[in-house]
């Protein structure tokens, strides 16, 4: 219309005897009225004033297709959650308990059921200010909520693990490649490393180091050639993350060398029970060089003259100083024990058994170590007790030193306790007892309790609680009902969840 206009002055209104009308009827249906009683020219003049700034506007709007702005979301693949889920997410979110969060997305995956319609925005807006829950997020979302990252980009991250209708590995992004080999890794762990090794020499030192992260899935002796082929790259962390890899296979010549060293510098002798060790920091850090390890080795202030050494110990299984060694494991303790070294040995120990986990060789450095519990603290990462073949372990030492301590408020239970684990209904009780004794004696609530009591929520079995509240609810002095009550709303909160699971 703008071009008829401007055809029309430069033609010359004075030689039409009537103005088309389609130019006055479009801008009636805009709401704008040209006065017929003026000049044809000024009436020219006055629509070309209307239309100009309407053309700038247009141009300025991008235009969408059809395809970027679906009117309707593809068909979805899961079942939406029941309203009953629905409202105990809402009570999750408006008491802010979003430990629960992944909880509660485990219960929906498990039952193959995606978030309902009405909370997928505000799920998907917790993702952006949460980054710790997007993966989770983007597990129950549906079709309508990758479909609605169209009209909000900050919602990109649901879209993270999807690959494209047209995926091929060969031609794909980084991005792409990495979710596809995950998956691959997860059930076909040999074919994964095939196809590692047909594409490894064209991939940068980035994309090599990210697919070696995917080989922590499944890895195994499957694996050792591709990774001493890795070892021997020519970028340095690409060297550093296949090392890495290879000092967790007991078959790797990596750890194979360790034990040489080992071999060399450590005579023990199950008579005598006395522990040599000949071991000069220099010509260990040598040794080391040569098989590939030439980083610095972080592992705590403690060890700052035996770090290599203290770094062999915790870099081979404890089945080589019982099988290859022949040594008694635990007159072997009993002189490391004795021995100048003791803090490398023990830490060292504890440090092997989180890579390659032995129940067995941990139940009895602990039974030793609890017998000297000064040296506890130092030589035990507490973090394997968080899941896997120690978690009953964590349960029994917590136990017992909750028998032997008369402070409840030791260090070592501390660190044992104010972590997220699972407690056993023995240990819940344990705690839930003595807590309850502390309340009855209206001991001060100090911060410990505070953080015992808000452990205890997300550890213990949610139904077990129930004995203890109206115990406590009669016994408990005023300055524990705030805390008390919170904890009874997670645990409330939990057993929604877990009947939601049994039913």
């Amino acid at each position: 219309m703008f071009d008829e206009i401007v055809k029309t002055l430069i033609l010359g209104s004075s030689n039409i005897e009537e103005l088309p009308k389609s130019i006055f009827n479009e801008l009636r249906d805009l709401g704008y009225h040209i006065n017929s009683e003026k000049e044809k020219t000024e009436q020219l003049l006055e629509a070309l004033a209307v239309y100009a700034p309407l053309l700038k506007a247009a141009s300025l709007i991008p235009k969408s297709t059809e395809s970027e702005f679906p009117k309707k979301h593809p068909e979805e693949t899961l079942e939406p959650c029941p309203e009953e889920a629905s409202q105990l997410l809402i009570k999750i979110k408006a008491k802010e308990e979003f430990l629960l969060i992944d909880e509660f997305i485990n219960l929906l995956l498990d039952n193959n059921w995606r978030i309902s319609e009405e909370l997928l925005p505000d799920l998907m807006d917790l993702g952006i200010k949460q980054k710790e829950y997007r993966k989770s997020i983007s597990k129950i979302v549906g079709e309508r909520g990758k479909w609605l990252v169209t009209f909000n980009p900050e919602w990109n991250y649901v879209l993270e693990n999807e690959l494209s209708s047209d995926f091929d590995f060969m031609t794909a992004s980084r991005r792409e490649r990495i979710i596809y080999f995950t998956e691959l890794r997860k059930t076909q762990a040999a074919e994964s490393v095939a196809l590692l090794s047909e594409i490894w020499k064209e991939e940068d030192a980035q994309s090599k180091v990210e697919f070696l992260k995917c080989l922590e899935i499944s890895l195994g002796n499957q694996d050792l050639k591709f990774l001493e082929l890795a070892a021997k790259d020519s970028r340095k962390e690409v060297r550093t993350a296949a090392i890495g890899l290879l000092m967790k296979i007991p078959d790797s010549f990596i750890v194979m060398s360790f034990q040489e060293i080992l071999n060399e510098i450590v005579q023990f002798e199950s008579s005598d029970q006395e522990l040599k060790i000949k071991t000069d920091a220099k010509i260990l850090d040598e040794k080391l060089h040569k098989i590939g390890i030439g980083e610095k080795l972080e592992i705590g202030n403690e060890f700052k003259a035996t770090k290599s050494f203290a770094f062999l110990i915790s870099a081979v299984p404890i089945n080589y100083w019982i099988s290859i060694r022949k040594i008694d494991f635990k007159t072997f303790l009993e002189a490391s024990f004795q021995h100048q070294f003791r803090n490398a040995l023990f830490w060292g120990l504890a440090k092997s058994l989180q890579t390659f986990p032995d129940l067995e060789m941990m139940t009895e450095l602990q039974r030793f170590l609890f017998k000297k519990p000064e040296h506890l603290n130092f030589s035990l990462d507490l973090k394997i007790f968080a899941a896997g073949p120690y978690e009953a372990l964590f349960n029994k030492i917590s136990i017992a030193y909750l028998n032997r301590e008369k402070d409840l408020k030791h260090p070592m239970l501390e660190a044992l306790l104010l972590k997220l684990r699972s407690w056993s209904d023995e240990l819940s009780t344990k705690i839930c007892s003595n807590l309850l004794a502390l309340a009855e004696q209206n001991v001060l609530f100090d911060k410990y309790w505070v953080d015992l009591l808000y452990f205890a929520s997300y550890n213990m079995n949610p139904a077990f609680a129930k004995p203890f509240y109206a115990h406590w609810k009669e016994s408990s002095p005023s300055a524990w009902d705030r805390q008390l009550k919170l904890f009874f709303e997670v645990l409330e909160l939990r057993n929604e969840i877990r009947n939601f699971r049994q039913n």
